[in-house]
């Protein structure tokens, strides 16, 4: 009786790591096309405020891997990722504004099985310690996810399969939307939203810090930048710069919230439609990306 048990629970974890194999040599077969930058050398990464207005077609040497709702440790894994596959990648831009280090919304769409090996024992240890129900289940029930795994799978079999685009890894988003009037309405009912020191989460903090020590160890020139938002947004447009300047004095904050830009070019309170992102993103390449950047607080029109 001991014996079969025995024999069955070795038949189980021979086929486990079987499995795990097989999933480990699909991932490392699709990562390499899945974070190849092309050559170019600086990545934009952070929610749909950089997702919506960073057109990397304009800003020249930069790939943009933005994507809405993104959470600071899917940051980190990419960030290690692109540095493993691109080794001329050599400035980062994060993005840290009145949303990101906060937490919002735990999607198990952000969760990629491209990141199944990027988090430490330790980094999971925090989620456990600090993580709220959601964000527990979210790291702990969706890190293989099986349709995800198919889409791999295909991209694995068929080189033209663009799973980029599929799984959703980020990018430049061509926003059209023009509800910026509706927007506005919903912020002026709502009244400003508060921000605290009591309201920083605990786990986007660890993942911010271990973004600033992975670029500092591995010497990457990390920037962190806030996209413009209208002047109408209810969101605290002040504890966030606390928090960059208090824990992060050495690296550069390029701050657009408060620069101004006709309504047209937003798409509702705090995202850019496409024609802001044009008009940002070609201030970004003229005036900024490409000279030697300091902390900057930025203020009037841009053109």
């Amino acid at each position: 009786m001991i014996k079969t048990f025995l024999l069955r629970c070795f038949i189980f974890a021979l086929a486990a790591f079987g499995c795990l194999c097989g999933v480990n040599a699909v991932l490392n077969t699709v990562r390499p096309r899945l974070f190849d930058m092309s050559g170019e050398h600086i990545a934009f990464f952070g929610n749909s405020h950089i997702e919506t207005s960073v057109d990397d077609a304009i800003v020249t040497g930069a790939v943009n891997f933005a994507r809405s709702s993104e959470l600071p440790e899917y940051m980190f894994a990419k960030i290690k990722l692109l540095h493993k596959y691109n080794p001329d990648l050599d400035t980062i831009y994060v993005c840290l504004d009145n949303l990101m280090p906060y937490r919002q919304n735990i999607a198990s769409e952000l969760m990629s099985p491209a990141f199944y090996d990027c988090l430490s024992p330790a980094d999971y240890a925090v989620i456990l310690r600090h993580g709220s129900f959601d964000e527990i289940t979210h790291h702990l029930a969706h890190p293989l996810d099986k349709a995800k795994l198919i889409d791999y799978i295909f991209a694995a079999t068929n080189p033209a399969h663009n799973i980029r685009q599929s799984i959703r890894i980020g990018g430049y988003m061509y926003l059209e939307r023009d509800k910026l009037a509706q927007a506005i309405a919903r912020a002026r009912d709502s009244g400003p939203i508060a921000r605290a020191d009591k309201d920083l989460n605990a786990v986007a903090v660890h993942f911010f810090d271990r973004i600033y020590q992975y670029c500092k160890t591995n010497g990457i020139t990390l920037i962190f930048i806030c996209a413009p938002q209208h002047p109408e947004s209810p969101w605290d447009k002040t504890h966030y710069r606390h928090f960059a300047a208090g824990r992060y004095p050495d690296v550069p904050f390029l701050d657009f919230m408060n620069v101004s830009l006709p309504d047209s070019c937003f798409g509702d309170i705090d995202h850019l439609n496409h024609r802001g992102a044009r008009i940002f993103s070609r201030f970004l390449e003229d005036s900024v990306i490409h000279r030697p950047v300091k902390s900057r607080t930025y203020s009037g029109h841009i053109k």
